[in-house]
């Protein structure tokens, strides 16, 4: 099975929402998003995702795990798209790594991630995950 990977942020608003993922279906049959809801309710951020399907000509029927804030989106024409949602944002996760209590508010955890590790640039984000994750022995719960 042939896996392709993209690591490109793309706002809600983007029409590229609606591609990546519909390219990764007919590639692969199937692909994951990552969306951060940006502390929005998950199930207003689930229903973007799939407006955007609609709009490249998918038929997307939802189901939602409330539990583990995970949108599972079935298509018509066959394969599915998982829609793995951070909440209230991102830096939900690696928070959640450096062991910093949770917030409902971003502001507060980002701040809370500079007072742990310094300095901090929302562009690296993902090498930071990355490297939290290398350090520990159990999986996280976003996981």
């Amino acid at each position: 099975m042939p896996v392709r990977h993209a690591q490109q942020a793309v706002n809600i608003c983007d029409a590229k929402l609606g591609r990546y993922p519909k390219a990764g279906v007919s590639e692969c049959g199937c692909a994951v998003v990552v969306a951060d809801t940006e502390g929005r309710d998950p199930h207003q951020v689930i229903d973007v995702v799939a407006e955007h399907l609609r709009d490249v000509g998918l038929r997307p029927q939802l189901s939602f795990d409330k539990d583990r804030l995970v949108g599972f989106i079935s298509l018509e024409s066959g394969g599915g798209i998982a829609v793995v949602l951070a909440h209230p944002c991102l830096e939900a996760w690696l928070g959640e790594l450096l062991e910093i209590t949770p917030s409902s508010a971003c502001s507060d955890l980002i701040d809370a991630v500079k007072h742990k590790r310094g300095e901090y640039e929302k562009s690296r984000l993902p090498s930071l995950v990355r490297s939290e994750l290398r350090n520990r022995a159990d999986p996280p719960k976003f996981v």
